[in-house]
């Protein structure tokens, strides 16, 4: 019997019963015996429902349940069991009944004040069962149903709604720290732990920067090593590898961990200086690895040992050292179950960004045989690797995961290392690098986030257009997965209050260096040219397949050496973060993944070919304020003449190809609107389409310009003196002629060529004159009703492209006569 009642025990328990009424002698208030005799949300839900949590307070028989929405995370229905005195059991039943109208997250926020002023009633039991919630929810997976039953059921995300106070930007890359900061979110990549330990020893794992691959290792490391085996409670007990440990697919702290961050190498142009920084990097990984485990190993931590064991100058033999003294203990101890080393396999290495320095060095610019600096990096980064290979074994090296973003050091510098699976498009591993759609929906549904569905809309569209796209396997059932940093730092300026430019994010892919490689490729340029044909940038452009017929996994310095290698090139870029598996025929088709890379790549070219920004700047200056577009073709020049070098470009670049690349590269400013084949009525009962308008808003200032390419092949030119290299093309070589000629009118007397059908024997200038030729057509543009309509002032220009050379336009006056014409954009033109 309960204290002061004759009400059953039963009946506290759930149990329908008929209540009593309370003795008169009682000074229990009427809201206490209308709550008591009427008790509500009694009894308990079913033990296994993922969507319920418990909070307890005393014995175990006592405490509260609530179900959760999964699409809206509020609580919808309340469960109690409590033991107690009449008020306790009443108040209970009030606060239960309050509950339902509000979400999981709010529930911490209730203190024992407002619950004892607004039930004027004193309940120690329900006080401990409603605290208890949170702690339940952070328990049962860490709020990752929670977190699910916000967005879909695929989400990772787990934090704890109680304490929650930023998202891990790049800084965190240590998996010890992220789970023991409070406060922090953690997507759980857990569940891939079996998965790499079910396939081959030695794995090679590629993907672009800021991915997430230092915590990746940071997270193995904690899991195999054995001197983190007694924090696998507080680590990942609550995390989706505990249900793999407990069915015995893997086991924790089997390993003695040997990390080697190969970022941590600082370049230097001098070889000497370089070999010795190589060296000292891998001195200073394995004197960490032997402070680690020097009690584990039987020696007490001390210099002498470390002196010892490590060679300054020889990396590579201070690595076989290290290895062959592991071997050596882990055999003495095998016999002895009781030693803390019973069980360790052996030596599991860990290389972070494996080609971090030696891409510091690549230069298809400078193929000399002879590049001390690079052979000499080549051959101790071999020699390290090939001693690896050499040290598989028993007790000795028994797993190894390297990282990096290409496979090109794998192939020229560790030719000896031929035993790594290169698993970076392997299925089961697609989801292990980025954030997929539902962790990112359920990361804007976090309280603080977004203030409305309606932002959590625009927030997350935004975050589509600049941060998705990377398809890491070449299955159409893969899904696409984020950025992880540049998703996390947006996310925290959305957190913060102090949200950052989504397309200039601080931390985005890929590399500077890498970025100058892909600049130097006439394929790269080309393809990142193709998805331009619109203005701005959106969904429909940036997603344009790109077909392709073979890839290359493995290449190296050779292939892309040969700058028209297509599947050598469109493989690196994949690697590197500039294209992906696209969303239709993936194992057919790429896209590049967002607008984000298709701008870094822009800034890129312009580096690359000295188109100085400021330069650029004052050229679209100018074309705001007079209409001017002179200066502009004058860079586009430069950028022509360097990347149009093979064969293909010199005879295949129509004017749609120029078009699209000058729209690219240098009209993706603020300051104009632009737009590509612009159609317009020549008459009145035939229309035309202009190949490009340039509108200035600020001015309503515009520039027509009609484009007209005319192919090398198709020009009645002299081809130069043949250079040292007698492989040269006809096409080069007539491209060589065209450089060197620095006069206007000389260049417009070249005579289209005997196979031209229809213009034949005719020089360049009496084409533009002729009847329907490119003077006339845009006569008829200039007046047609759509451009009085839109342009208060503008310009009419028509530009020829000489041989993807030289560069010759004109400015025609409202007479439609052609002024005196200028070559490659030297000075403003003249009408």
């Amino acid at each position: 019997m309960f204290r002061g009642t004759s009400l059953p025990r039963s009946a506290a328990l759930g149990i329908n019963i008929t209540p009593v009424a309370f003795s008169a002698k009682r000074s229990y208030s009427v809201k206490v015996i209308e709550r008591y005799e009427r008790c509500r949300h009694l009894g308990s839900y079913t033990k296994n429902d993922t969507s319920v949590a418990i909070g307890r307070a005393g014995g175990p028989a006592s405490g509260v349940q609530i179900r959760l929405d999964e699409s809206s995370c509020k609580i919808t229905d309340v469960k109690v069991r409590i033991l107690g005195c009449g008020s306790a059991i009443a108040s209970s039943s009030f606060m239960k009944g309050s509950l339902r109208r509000m979400t999981h997250s709010t529930i911490p926020a209730i203190s024992r004040t407002q619950k004892f002023t607004r039930s004027h009633f004193s309940h120690q039991s329900s006080d401990g069962s409603i605290q208890g919630i949170p702690n339940d929810l952070g328990y049962k997976n860490t709020l990752s149903h929670v977190a699910k039953s916000s967005v879909q059921e695929n989400s990772t995300l787990v934090y704890n709604p109680a304490n929650f106070q930023h998202f891990p930007e790049d800084s965190y890359s240590d998996f010890f720290d992220l789970r023991t900061t409070p406060g922090l979110a953690y997507y759980d990549r857990t569940r891939y732990i079996s998965v790499i330990d079910s396939l081959p020893k030695v794995l090679l794992f590629l993907r672009p920067r800021r991915f997430g691959k230092s915590l990746t290792l940071s997270m193995l490391a904690h899991f195999h090593g054995v001197e983190h085996k007694i924090s696998y409670s507080k680590l990942f007990q609550d995390l989706a590898v505990h249900h793999d440990v407990q069915a015995g697919k893997v086991f924790p702290g089997q390993y003695l961990i040997l990390s080697i961050d190969f970022a941590g190498f600082n370049y230097s142009s001098e070889a000497k200086v370089a070999e010795f920084a190589i060296n000292s990097m891998i001195n200073d990984a394995l004197k960490r690895f032997h402070r680690t485990y020097a009690d584990f190993l039987g020696d007490v931590e001390s210099k002498d040992l470390i002196e010892e064991l490590i060679e300054p100058a020889n990396s590579i033999s201070s690595f076989e050292n290290c290895v062959q003294i592991v071997k050596e203990i882990l055999l003495a101890k095998s016999g002895d179950p009781e030693h803390s080393l019973a069980g360790v396999k052996g030596i599991y290495l860990l290389a972070d960004e494996y080609d971090a320095y030696s891409n510091e060095y690549h230069d298809l610019d400078d193929d000399r045989p002879g590049n001390s600096l690079r052979e000499n990096k080549r051959l101790l980064h071999s020699g390290f690797w090939a001693r690896v290979k050499s040290n598989i074994g028993h007790k000795m090296i028994q797993k190894c995961f390297i990282t990096g973003v290409t496979p090109l050091s794998m192939t020229d510098h560790t030719s000896g290392f031929n035993i790594s699976k290169n698993v970076s498009d392997k299925r089961v591993l697609a989801g292990l690098c980025g954030l997929s759609k539902e962790d990112v929906l359920a990361s804007l549904r976090v309280p603080g986030v977004c203030d409305s569905d309606e932002e959590i809309h625009k927030c997350f569209n935004t975050m589509e257009v600049h941060f998705n796209g990377y398809r890491f396997s070449p299955h159409q059932d893969i899904p696409r997965v984020f950025n992880t940093n540049t998703c996390l730092e947006y996310l925290e300026g959305l957190l913060t209050k102090e949200l950052t430019e989504p397309l200039c994010p601080s931390n985005s892919e890929p590399s500077e260096r890498l970025l100058q490689v892909l600049a130097a490729s006439p394929i790269a340029i080309s393809t990142f040219e193709s998805y331009c044909n619109n203005s701005p940038l959106d969904v429909d452009s940036w997603r344009t397949p790109i077909p392709y017929e073979t890839l290359q996994p493995t290449f190296g310095i050779f292939q892309l050496g040969n700058k028209l290698n297509k599947p050598a090139w469109l493989s690196f870029m994949r690697y590197v973060g500039g294209l992906t598996y696209a969303d239709e025929m993936p194992k057919k088709q790429l896209q590049v993944p967002n607008v984000v890379t298709i701008k870094r790549f822009a800034n890129a070219v312009l580096n690359r070919y000295k188109l100085e920004v400021n330069a650029i700047g004052d050229a679209l200056r100018a074309v705001v304020s007079t209409g001017d577009v002179s200066n502009l073709w004058g860079h586009y020049r430069k950028l022509m003449v360097q990347r149009d070098v093979g064969d293909n470009d010199l005879k295949n670049k129509t004017e749609e190809n120029h078009r699209d690349s000058f729209h690219c590269v240098l009209l993706q400013n603020p300051l104009l609107r632009s737009k590509v084949e612009l159609e317009v009525r020549k008459s009145p009962k035939s229309s035309g389409r202009i190949d490009m308008t340039i509108s200035a808003p600020t001015t309503l200032r515009s520039s027509i310009t009609e484009i007209k390419a005319l192919r090398i092949n198709f020009l009645d030119v002299k081809a130069a003196e043949p250079p040292s290299d007698p492989c040269r093309s006809q096409e080069y070589l007539k491209a060589m002629t065209l450089n060197r000629i620095g006069n206007v009118d000389q260049l417009l007397e070249i005579k289209f060529a005997a196979w031209d059908k229809h213009r034949a024997g005719i020089s360049i200038a009496d084409w533009i004159e002729y009847p329907d030729g490119p003077r006339d057509q845009l006569r008829k543009y200039w007046r047609s009703p759509e451009i009085v309509r839109h342009c208060r002032e503008y310009n009419t220009v028509p530009v020829i492209i000489i041989g993807s050379r030289k560069i010759v336009i004109w400015e025609m006056n409202e007479d439609g006569v052609l002024g005196y014409p200028q070559l490659d954009g030297e000075g403003p033109l003249d009408g």
